[in-house]
């Protein structure tokens, strides 16, 4: 049965091949549209543009070509060239590059007045400072900023009721191996017959020594403010230019540790 199915198509494809190549077109009576004579020119568009010249001359040209004539209708006029100029012979000068404004920008923040402070003087040494400024800039150039004194802080014990009381923890401290110095402190009055195990400029400094000697035994110590120290003054020029802030970092101040820096910004 597979035998004759595939006999069948292939000569089902036979025939129709022969029949597409015009072979059986006068025994079917139909004949097949394909790429051949006249269905091609029946394809062409406008085929009477196409001309079929004569044999060859003797010259030797070939003898036969097909020459296609342009349409004329359909060919774009042609534009004409603009006329070429003359070249210039005039030079224009190169115009300036503008400066960048990031550079006129910091040429600007560089000559801005800056808030700038000398000091700090105590109250010995003020006068003697404003006296310098006087020499230089005229009364009112520069304004004062006080400063309080943080005065300093103690690692304290007491206070005792009676000197007994004040005896016994001496007699303790004594004992503690390899000994703790300390004082009896009578000034303030708050502080007065109590014992002072240190004296520090700040309270961390303090309370890290505190610690210390809380691993030797020391139990009842507390870090307390034994008071203020001495109030300072600053001299503040409010818009100082650049020459003015070498003048100021030139001068030599009567306190040692007076120097010029920009003023603290407002809280």
């Amino acid at each position: 049965m597979l035998r004759l199915l595939a006999l069948a198509m292939l000569t089902a494809n036979l025939l129709y091949f022969g029949w597409s190549m015009g072979w059986l077109d006068t025994l079917v009576g139909i004949r097949a549209t394909g790429d051949r004579e006249p269905e091609r020119m029946a394809r062409q568009v406008r085929p009477e543009l196409v001309v079929v010249e004569g044999a060859a001359s003797a010259a030797g040209a070939p003898a036969e070509s097909l020459v296609t004539k342009p349409d004329a209708a359909a060919a774009p006029p042609a534009v004409p060239a603009p006329p070429a100029r003359a070249a210039s012979t005039s030079v224009v000068p190169p115009v300036a590059k503008p400066a960048s404004v990031p550079d006129a920008a910091a040429a600007g923040s560089a000559a801005a007045p800056l808030c700038l402070e000398a000091g700090p003087f105590p109250s010995a040494d003020l006068q003697s400072a404003e006296k310098m400024l006087k020499a230089a800039w005229a009364e009112g150039a520069w304004t004062r900023r006080r400063i309080e004194g943080n005065g300093e802080w103690l690692i304290y014990m007491g206070p005792y009721p009676d000197d007994d009381g004040l005896d016994r923890k001496k007699g303790e401290l004594s004992r503690i191996r390899g000994g703790l110095p300390y004082e009896v402190v009578n000034a303030p009055p708050q502080l007065a017959h109590g014992i002072s195990l240190g004296r520090f400029a700040s309270q961390a400094a303090a309370e890290q020594r505190l610690d210390q000697l809380r691993q030797r035994g020391i139990r009842t110590a507390r870090v307390v403010k034994a008071g203020n120290g001495p109030d300072t003054t600053m001299l503040q020029v409010a818009r100082a230019d650049t020459a003015t802030a070498a003048r100021l970092a030139a001068v030599k101040w009567p306190s040692g540790k007076a120097g010029v820096t920009p003023c603290p910004k407002p809280p």
